[in-house]
Formats: C-alpha cells, sequence, structure tokens
C-alpha cells in the first residue's frame, strides 16, 4: 500500500475509535499514525484518538495526497504578505518584496501590490506570532517550543541576526517542511519563520 492509503487506514481507524499500536503493528501504519498526528487529521480522545476536521475532509475528498496538494495550493495563495500597519508605505513589485524603515512604517512602490488588514505582529507580542504561525500550520508544541527559546535567546541586536537557539528552531522546522511534517512548502517556510520572528523582535 502506498503511504496515503496507510494513512487511510489510520482515519478509518480513528473515525470508528479503533486506533491501537502494539508491538504486531507494522511499521507503515505506525509511520502514517505519526504523520496523521502531526498534521493534526487525528487527535488524543481518551485512551484512543478521533478524526479532527481535517481528518474527516482527508477521507471525504478521498486521500491524503489530495488533501497535501489542496494545503499546498492554498498555502501558494496566501504566499502574499498580509500585514497590519500604521503606517503608509510597502516597497515590492506583485507583492514579493517587502522593505521596512520606521518601525510601523511601510511603502509600496511595486505593480499590483496588495496590502490586507488581518494580521498585526506588534514587537514583543508572542500571541501575535503564535497567531500567525497557527495559521501557517505550526504545531502548537513547536510554538510552545519557540517561546520558551525567545525566552532564553541572545539575537544580535545591532546587527539584527537570531541567537543560536532560534537558528537551530528555524533549521528544525524547515527540516519538517521537507519531510512532510510541516505542511507548507520549502519555498515558503525560511522566509515565512524568519519574517515572523523579525516582527516579534520589531526589525521590521
Amino acid at each position: 500500500m502506498t503511504e496515503s492509503e496507510w494513512i487511510t487506514n489510520v482515519l478509518s481507524d480513528a473515525k470508528n475509535a479503533i486506533v491501537a499500536l502494539t508491538k504486531d503493528t507494522p511499521s507503515e501504519y505506525r509511520d502514517a499514525f505519526r504523520k496523521a498526528l502531526a498534521y493534526k487529521l487525528i487527535i488524543p480522545h481518551g485512551n484512543t484518538y478521533r478524526l479532527d476536521e481535517a481528518g474527516y475532509l482527508v477521507l471525504e475528498i478521498g486521500g491524503f495526497d489530495i488533501w497535501r496538494e489542496m494545503v499546498h495550493k492554498k498555502t501558494q495563495m496566501d504566499k502574499q504578505p498580509s500585514i497590519t500597519v500604521r503606517g503608509n508605505a510597502v516597497f515590492g513589485d506583485n507583492n514579493s518584496g517587502i522593505a521596512l524603515g520606521a518601525e510601523g512604517v511601510l511603502i509600496n512602490t511595486g505593480d499590483n501590490a496588495h496590502i490586507s488588514s488581518n494580521i498585526e505582529t506588534k514587537k514583543g507580542n508572542f500571541e501575535a506570532l503564535a497567531k500567525k504561525l497557527r495559521d501557517s500550520y505550526v504545531l502548537d508544541e513547536d510554538i510552545t517550543e519557540l517561546k520558551s527559546l525567545l525566552e532564553m535567546d541572545s539575537p544580535n541586536e545591532e546587527r539584527r541576526t537570531f541567537g543560536e537557539k532560534v537558528n537551530g528552531w528555524i533549521s528544525k522546522m524547515i527540516i519538517k517542511s521537507l519531510d512532510g511534517s510541516w505542511a507548507i512548502g520549502i519555498g515558503t517556510a525560511g522566509n515565512l519563520l524568519a519574517d515572523a520572528i523579525k516582527a516579534y523582535y520589531g526589525w521590521h
């Protein structure tokens, strides 16, 4: 069976509340279970697991591969920057380049540029950062880890570079995007995380 079919088996079992891992469980089923859990297709429920909303959708549309492609397409559509500021200015063509001067000021001189106002990340506001990450499918456990690292790390404010701990976390997340355990494309992952954390530090 393909990986997608193994994941379908896991989801079907979760739908019937009979997910069970034993010493005799095939390694392919275990791998599919871990991936379903990482993507939040299933969530703990008492002594077993139940389908989350995304898990039902996977079953309804015909499999994990179809669902992941759908998520990927949505991610590509969401690559357009979405930032709320009190200033009035953004640089870039087709929303592909943003450069900020003074805090809270963006300037837009590109063609077909667009600014929407549904996300606001303020300096030092971790909840705003966490929301940005959740909206980008980052798991809560990874967000919690980042919060701890931000509190311990020592970024270089003058050079505006991250500390060793935060850099390590970003590297781990990029690996997740490569192996498929984070539902976002590798081409988006690095810039998304770096921009979000820079906004938290007030470096934009």
